[in-house]
């Protein structure tokens, strides 16, 4: 009995990505015929968040990678970089087959990203053998480990007997603070509660245990892309020469019980990765961070309601503001006031997702209830927005981060900026009101000194061509260009 082509299809939709290419394709002609223009690509890389980095599949194809790339030929046929990503692809695989071949042929040398995507990868026998053939160091190999939650590789590192902690040194782990960060950037609430647990100090055996399981599982390695030129490499034979004194800049110091400054970067990391679950834990009055929570001054706040607004959703950022708005801002009569008001609209509008605008209306919203309070509360809230618009114009012209809808953001905050003048010459023909709100908008910061050029509404063309420019947005170019050369007002 022959299958017929929608059985073929129907079989191979079912395997895994690779297994098509390698072995159903394979059978006989009918079968290859069926699938032809299909399946004929084995991929290898795959791209994960937080940080974009390209690393091997799950599953991995180990018998088809070391079957076509255990000899020189098809080596030879690749870039540099090619060959190097290919190594840092083996490295993160959880395949020794696959990383002994990429070691033998690649010809790439064992930079600091083929060990980092060994650690982002959770692949502590690899991270061995790169150690054992001499790789260079990594400054950030164990906080893509904690990024990506691979509490095994950590306890990998902490438990290391060497006195002069050499794996500590080769692999980056160089504070607890850092690396909980990273944990906390990557909302890796286990990996934070290790911290808490104090469970740094494992036994070897404790990290190899954690190793096989991991390997069990089939955990999915995160490979990293970072240049690794020129590291001083990290050999077998030198980690009995390290100092103490050394050892002791490189101890840890404790991640349950972090500075003040320390605990905000951990609540900034989980807001800015969007984790708003994390975020909710480290802030919890009755938490482990208790009392680091209660030492925060306004400005602590405002910088964590900056995080929320840029990479939370909205409506965990409506329950931030709501919960915590007495925390939040400065007193209206304080000079720092229309400043933080400026920042939190102007990180609203920079959210990555497509809620930008219902966070800038949450915000507006919630300011006009405070605008009605007084006449000067009115009028500082106004003289916020121009104030936002000097910073958003000189934030975009440094942003390097591709976002959608860049113009249509810079034109909303055009017509919030002519609204809110228009509502001040208004008053200031009434009685002067829009002369103490001029006042009250000057000085605030370097942003501000430009606030002149504001008027007219074509503050932010120049500053969103360059950022188009920067980042590569033929279209946002495109857009402007045309709308420069077209008939009319290009104010707004």
């Amino acid at each position: 009995m022959r299958l017929t082509p929608e059985l073929i299809h129907c079989i191979a939709e079912r395997l895994s990505p690779y297994e098509p290419a390698t072995t159903l394709r394979l059978l006989n002609k009918e079968t290859a015929a069926a699938l032809r223009g299909e399946y004929g690509t084995i991929a290898l890389a795959q791209t994960i968040s937080p940080k974009g980095l390209k690393i091997a599949v799950s599953p991995w194809p180990g018998r088809a990678f070391v079957a076509h790339w255990s000899r020189p030929e098809p080596w030879r046929t690749l870039t540099l970089q090619q060959r190097r990503q290919l190594l840092c692809l083996a490295a993160s695989s959880h395949d020794v087959a696959s990383l002994e071949v990429a070691l033998a042929f690649s010809g790439a040398g064992l930079t600091r990203e083929v060990v980092d995507a060994a650690a982002a990868g959770g692949d502590r026998a690899a991270l061995q053998r790169l150690i054992e053939e001499g790789c260079d160091r990594s400054a950030r190999a164990a906080e893509l480990a904690a990024c990506y939650g691979h509490v095994h590789i950590l306890q990998w590192i902490t438990a290391d007997a060497d006195p002069a902690r050499s794996l500590w040194e080769a692999l980056g782990y160089y504070s607890d603070a850092d690396v909980a960060k990273a944990a906390c950037a990557g909302g890796q609430g286990h990996v934070l509660t290790w911290f808490e647990g104090g469970k740094r100090q494992q036994q070897p055996a404790a990290a190899a245990a954690g190793q096989q399981a991991a390997g069990q599982e089939g955990q999915v390695g995160q490979g990293a892309q970072q240049e690794g030129r020129g590291a001083e490499p990290v050999r077998p034979e030198g980690m009995a020469g390290r100092t103490r004194s050394h050892s002791r800049r490189l101890l840890p110091t404790t991640a349950a019980a972090p500075s003040a400054l320390s605990f905000r970067e951990l609540v900034v990391a989980a807001a800015d990765g969007g984790h708003v679950d994390l975020v909710s834990r480290l802030m919890r009055p009755d938490g482990v961070y208790a009392i680091r929570l209660a030492m925060w001054k306004s400005f602590d706040w405002s910088v964590v309601l900056n995080s929320v607004a840029a990479g939370c959703p909205v409506a965990f950022l409506q329950q931030f503001y709501d919960d915590h708005l007495p925390f939040c801002f400065p007193a209206v009569d304080d000079e720092s006031f229309i400043l933080a008001l400026s920042q939190v609209l102007c990180s609203a509008l920079s959210s990555g997702g497509d809620d930008w605008q219902a966070k800038a209306e949450l915000l507006l919203s919630r300011w006009a209830a405070l605008a009605a309070v007084s006449e000067a509360a009115g009028e500082r809230v106004r003289a916020a927005l121009p104030e936002a618009a000097s910073w958003w114009r000189r934030t975009i012209v440094r942003d390097e981060e591709a976002r959608p809808g860049m113009l249509q953001r810079c034109r909303y905050l055009a017509a919030l900026v002519e609204e809110a003048a228009a509502v001040a010459a208004a008053a200031g023909g009434g009685g002067g009101g829009g002369a103490e709100a001029a006042e009250a908008s000057g000085g605030m910061s370097e942003a501000s000194d430009d606030s002149g050029e504001l008027e007219g509404g074509a503050w932010w063309q120049g500053a969103a061509a360059d950022w188009a420019a920067t980042v590569g947005d033929a279209d946002a170019l495109a857009e402007l260009l045309d709308w420069w050369q077209s008939p009319g007002d290009h104010s707004a």
